[in-house]
Formats: structure tokens, C-alpha cells, sequence
């Protein structure tokens, strides 16, 4: 700006006729410049940062969250860290105590270069969910993305290494998230009619062997059984226990919460070598409705017109869910579990193969079940006294059976118990 204009412009301002608006103008005036000015390094600084660093941004909805928490916790850095928040993971050996950063900017020396991570937590709550939603933000010098693929490889190995043989369980509730109390069953807890079981484990091994045949076939690389019968005959607890000696992530969606867009959604954020359960599958569809014929006011005809389907909140459909069975959007390598007490309601396209491949009956409790899972509580028994309690007790499902044992256990009581209903 020339010396003369300023010149002009001050003296304008202060010898003005009124003076005190004219001195307040000039205070206004000289503020706005100083911020301007003050503005400039910080400005000059982020387009340097924007020019000579490389940065990556990683939401808590993203798999990558999980393993920079794990990664960043066994970090060096964090025995000197000051802002910390408490890290409880679950592992297989129960709950580990350690710390993390907490919210803000943390910095230090990672293969010889400079590393930030800002670590940020929103002070609300999001939608329909008790947590807050949280970011994590890594920068470093330089332009070459190389390095934040190789820290992110190496993230994902100490993760992995952190769940090795160590089954997890997964819920949705607009995202998933790692249920830490989770202690699968051992498979062989769960007493199945006999040969079931192994038919299930071959079929399940022969398909996980078969990725290159799906592929040079053309055929979507995905499975679906079936768990058909009566309450409390097992249907649940063989998915725990295939999760464990598969070690398998379970991921569990209540369908009745689902719509079409959640579903698919959902489904498609899910890992490989993983267990989709769909439980109550039978319960879990609402099939659209016809268009509604109304009549106008004043005339004295009716005329079609298409309304909405009433004013409740949308719900899963029956395409909804056939498309995420077995659509173009449905992950590979998945193997979905399906579950209901009344499988014959269930529409015939739900039963093609491509979507459920396999079906497992499993009906009231047969005599071995029971005796197996007698000799299981207690093994200093004789096969003899296992068959007499079994003759003596009313149950006519596992769940019934394995209350029935409970309180055998407990009361030490020999003598016929009546178990009520079981659930499963």
C-alpha cells in the first residue's frame, strides 16, 4: 500500500470532526491488519506442512482403528507418555491393563523419521450409539506414501499376532464392534447326534481348500448353513464352538433391526475367515405391500396411487436379504449361519443353493446326546449311572438336559428332575 494513502487515510481518520469514531475506526482498522498479519505464519506453516509431509486420516468405523491402538499401545513411547487414557483389551488370557494416548498430539522417532499422530474424541455422542466417535490423524515428512502402506502392514501384523488363536465375537449397532467378554465353547462341549458334527467340519474344511476352484468356476466364494429344529437343541452353541476350533471371527446381526441398506452395509464390512449369524431367520422379513387404492375427494371415481407403506420405520425385506446372501455386493470366503425354529416358513428362494447349501436338523435330545453330556459333568461315573439318570429325567432337549445336570451338580440330587423349557 503507498506511503501517501496511508498517510491520507490516517489523517482522515483522526482529525476528523468527530473524533471519537474516527479514533475507534483507526483501532478497528489497525486490529484487522494485525490479525491479518498474525495470520500469515500459520498459514505459511500449513502450506508448508501440506507440501513437505504425508498423512493419513483412519475413523473408528475402519478396521485400521484397531490396529493402530494395539500398535501404538506397545510403542516405546508410551512409557514416557504423560496424557494417557486407560487400555483394557480382552485377550486370551483374560483382560490386559495398559494405557493409551489420550486425546491431542502425540510425536516420536519411528524408522528414523519423525512421526504425529493427533488422537481425537468427539464431546457427543453419536446417533443410536453409547460411544463417541474417535479419529486417529498420522503425518511424517516427505511425500513418498511407501511409508504409511508399511506402517499401516506392520500395524496389521502386531494386531494380528494379538488375536492369534483367539476367536472373537462382533455385534452391530450401526458399526461393528468387538464384544470383549466374549469365551467361545470348546467343540467338543457341544453334543451333537453322532456323524453331524463331522459332516459340518468336512464340508466347512472342503470349502475353505476350494477358493481356486470357485474362482476358476466362476462361482461366488461363499457358503451357507442352515441350523434348523426345536428351542435349545444347539443351534447357537455349535457356532460358538466352530468359531473356537476354527478360529473364526462371529460376527452376530439381529435382523429385526436390519434394513435392506444396514444389512448390506454390515455384510460387506465383514473379514475373511469369518462366520456371519443370522439368527431367527424366519422372524426376521417383512414382505412389501401392494400399492394402495384411494379414492379423491369430490370425485366419484377411484383412481390408483401409490402410498407409502405406513408410517413405521423401514425394516428388512425378503429381496433385501436374498441380495446380501448371495449378490454381487456379498463378501468372499464368509460363511453365513442361519438359524430358525421353524424352517418350514421359510420362502423357497431363502432354501436355493447359493444361499443356504447346507441344512442341519437338529432335533430333541437322543439318549447318547445325553449320556455324553453326562459323562462330560461327571466322569468318575459309570456308564450305568449316566443311563439311569437319563431314563429318570425329563428333558427333552439339550438345554433342558444341561439344566437337569446343573442341578445334579449343585444339590448333588440323584433322584428324576423336570427341567423346564430351554432356550437356545
Amino acid at each position: 500500500m503507498p506511503s501517501g494513502l496511508i498517510n491520507t487515510l490516517t489523517t482522515s481518520l483522526l482529525h476528523g470532526q468527530n473524533q471519537f469514531a474516527s479514533g475507534g475506526l483507526l483501532l478497528m482498522v489497525i486490529g484487522g491488519i494485525a490479525a491479518y498479519l498474525k495470520g500469515i505464519p500459520s498459514a505459511i506453516g500449513s502450506f508448508l506442512r501440506k507440501q513437505l509431509t504425508v498423512s493419513i486420516n483412519i475413523t473408528d468405523d475402519h478396521s485400521a482403528f484397531e490396529w493402530v491402538e494395539w500398535w501404538f499401545q506397545n510403542q516405546e513411547y508410551m512409557g514416557r507418555a504423560r496424557n494417557v487414557d486407560a487400555f483394557t483389551p480382552y485377550t486370551s488370557k483374560g483382560i490386559k491393563i495398559g494405557l493409551k494416548p489420550a486425546p491431542g498430539t502425540h510425536w516420536f522417532f519411528h524408522k528414523h523419521r519423525p512421526l504425529f499422530i493427533h488422537f481425537s474424541r468427539s464431546t457427543e455422542k453419536k446417533a443410536y450409539s453409547t460411544r463417541r466417535e474417535e479419529n486417529y490423524y498420522l503425518w511424517t515428512a516427505g511425500r513418498d506414501q511407501s511409508y504409511l502402506k508399511t506402517i499401516l502392514e506392520e500395524m496389521h501384523t502386531a494386531y494380528k499376532l494379538a488375536h492369534t488363536n483367539q476367536p472373537t465375537l462382533k455385534c452391530w449397532s450401526g458399526e461393528w464392534r468387538e464384544a470383549c467378554s466374549y469365551l467361545p465353547r470348546p467343540l467338543d462341549s457341544v453334543i451333537l447326534p453322532s456323524g453331524v458334527k463331522k459332516t459340518l467340519l468336512d464340508d466347512i474344511k472342503k470349502f475353505k481348500e476350494s477358493k481356486t476352484w470357485y474362482e476358476s468356476m466362476g462361482i461366488p466364494y461363499h457358503r451357507g448353513y442352515l441350523l434348523y429344529g426345536p428351542p435349545g437343541t444347539g443351534k447357537t452353541s455349535l457356532v460358538c464352538g466352530l468359531s473356537a476350533y476354527l478360529n473364526s471371527t462371529v460376527y452376530v446381526l439381529k435382523l429385526s433391526e436390519m434394513t435392506d441398506k444396514s444389512l448390506m452395509e454390515a455384510i460387506s464390512d465383514t473379514s475373511d475367515n469369518s462366520m456371519i449369524v443370522l439368527e431367527d431367520i424366519d422372524c426376521a422379513v417383512v414382505k412389501s405391500r401392494e400399492p394402495i387404492i384411494v379414492k379423491e375427494k369430490n370425485q366419484g371415481s377411484a383412481y390408483p396411487e401409490a402410498k407409502p407403506k405406513d408410517e413405521t420405520p423401514q425394516m428388512l425385506t425378503l429381496s433385501g436379504l436374498l441380495n446380501a446372501l448371495d449378490g454381487m455386493q456379498t463378501p468372499q470366503g464368509v460363511q453365513f449361519f442361519m438359524t430358525t425354529n421353524h424352517a418350514d416358513t421359510l420362502d423357497t428362494a431363502l432354501l436355493r443353493p447359493g444361499r443356504t447349501d447346507m441344512r442341519i436338523h437338529l432335533g430333541p435330545a437322543t439318549d447318547w446326546q445325553k449320556v455324553q453330556l453326562y459323562m462330560r459333568f461327571f466322569p468318575e461315573d459309570t456308564g450305568v449311572e449316566a443311563l439311569n439318570f437319563v431314563m429318570n429325567t425329563k428333558a427333552s432337549s439339550m438345554a433342558d438336559f444341561q439344566e437337569a445336570l446343573m442341578h445334579k451338580r449343585s444339590v448333588g440330587d440323584t433322584a428324576a428332575f423336570s427341567a423346564s423349557a430351554g432356550s437356545d
